[in-house]
């Protein structure tokens, strides 16, 4: 993966889900490539970057942190994830 110069990094905990998918539009019209966010609170990190995804033409999305011992076997194991 490359990563782009410059990114967002937003502690999305204080947005709902329609004001993520404008934020996330806001990121990708300010022409940056990528956006992270922390897990340490708020949603959970995978429904999140689905969420983000789902809301983003192109941008590339990533956790700061997902905490292993937060994720069940099966989330593990699923064919996306492989």
């Amino acid at each position: 993966m490359k990563l782009g110069r410059l990114g967002v990094w937003y502690s999305t905990d204080k947005l709902d889900g329609s004001q993520l998918r404008d934020f996330v539009r806001t990121v990708e019209n300010n022409s940056y490539s990528h956006l992270w966010y922390p897990e340490s609170r708020g949603y959970e990190s995978m429904s999140l970057a689905s969420w983000l995804l789902s809301s983003s033409e192109k941008l590339v999305i990533g956790s700061s942190i997902a905490n292993i011992y937060a994720r069940d076997s099966s989330l593990r194991s699923a064919p996306w994830s492989r």
